[in-house]
């Protein structure tokens, strides 16, 4: 695993203007993640608020053009990507090729774009900003125009977005060159302003990547197990702006991983969970669960693995909510996932419903166990000494 100490300009340039009209970026949410003070040092929170403040500079620096707008501004569609995820004409343009090598400049996108298979565009545009809106990956065995065509039917809302979407996939040179300016700069900015981080950059990501560590630590924000054999030959880079965010690329064939860019603020964020003295991960927790349907999802799949159509048949919910719940209750580890050729098939992770249950039981009771009444007396008697008096 190599690790490397600098950001990635056109993978920033790409999340700042794709989230630039989004109520969802740093800036925005900065400040519901305002720790502690005895948790997290001023310096840490200082450079996080340093982050969003760059955001804002870059948006006085950079005013907001038609141009802009047309190809950054969230596309109308029937249903929600999952998680804080906004799907524009910009961000489809910009995403990193899996077969580059990083750090990729402009003109790398371009050339790469120019001379690519137009099967290996379509694969790429497809599932990297088409395919999430569909959960069942079953059906995405071949990508073809009519498909493309078909699916972005399915979920946009307005016309001329459809067929925007599609131009774009068909002609993403074109579109790139009416691009170049405004990204260029945008990139220029974001690596001049980048400097002043990155000393804490290499200390953060040092802290992260220790060798013997990181593939657990890599795992428990993702919520899935990662084998050091499944970092061995990663190249890591950190992210300003995905701030807590994690963007992986998989070798060919292979379920490794070639490329890892890490949301700078991860690394902080599982040392405040492992501290355990913050009530965010166990409000999140009963907030997944306080839905019924995917309470109800749960429990069924509690002794016997199922299906997405399935679990729709029994519960009478289409079959799209049912994956979103489902993609829900797998992000925080509550249950498993097991693809087969045919099929993906979940059930419930008994272990850690029983250890996260378990950890909210704890966090509101302080650690209080039947039986600890003297205790917690004394306890009281410390808090309140005019109960002595």
């Amino acid at each position: 695993m190599q690790f490397f100490p600098e950001i990635i300009p056109l993978f920033e340039a790409r999340l700042y203007l794709n989230e630039r009209f989004s109520g969802f970026r740093t800036s925005a949410i900065i400040k519901h993640f305002e720790p502690k003070k005895e948790l997290m040092s001023f310096k840490k929170w200082t450079c996080f608020c340093r982050i969003a403040e760059i955001q804002r500079e870059l948006d006085e620096l950079i005013p907001a053009d038609e141009l802009m707008k047309r190809y950054f501004m969230p596309l109308k569609t029937k249903t929600d990507l999952p998680g804080d995820r906004s799907l524009t004409l910009g961000g489809l343009l910009l995403s990193l090729p899996p077969t580059l090598d990083c750090p990729i400049d402009y003109d790398d996108l371009v050339a790469y774009c120019a001379n690519a298979p137009q099967q290996d565009l379509m694969d790429a545009y497809f599932f990297n900003s088409i395919a999430p809106f569909f959960k069942d990956k079953c059906e995405f065995d071949s990508v073809n125009m009519a498909k493309i065509v078909s699916s972005v039917n399915e979920i946009l809302v307005d016309t001329e977005d459809k067929w925007a979407i599609i131009d774009c996939i068909s002609n993403p040179c074109e579109h790139l060159e009416r691009l170049r300016p405004l990204v260029i700069e945008v990139m220029k900015q974001i690596k001049e302003k980048s400097k002043e981080f990155s000393d804490f950059i290499v200390e953060e990501m040092q802290s992260l990547c220790g060798d013997s560590t990181f593939p657990a630590k890599l795992g428990e924000v993702i919520r899935r197990e990662v084998k050091q054999k499944d970092v061995a030959n990663a190249k890591v880079y950190t992210s300003l702006f995905s701030f807590n965010g994690v963007d992986m690329t998989y070798e060919s064939d292979s379920f490794a991983f070639n490329r890892i860019i890490i949301g700078i603020y991860i690394n902080t964020l599982i040392e405040l969970i492992g501290k355990n003295n913050s009530p965010a991960p166990h409000l999140n927790m009963l907030k997944i669960l306080s839905d019924p349907n995917r309470f109800n999802i749960l429990h069924e799949l509690c002794h016997r693995q199922s299906y997405g159509q399935e679990l729709a048949d029994k519960f009478g919910g289409a079959r799209s909510a049912i994956y979103y719940h489902l993609e829900k209750l797998l992000g925080y580890g509550l249950i498993d996932l097991e693809m087969t050729e045919y099929r993906m098939l979940y059930t419930m992770n008994k272990q850690a419903v029983y250890d996260k249950m378990n950890a909210i039981r704890d966090y509101l009771l302080d650690g209080w166990k039947p039986g600890d009444t003297s205790a917690e007396t004394e306890k009281t008697a410390e808090e309140n000494p005019k109960i002595n008096a």
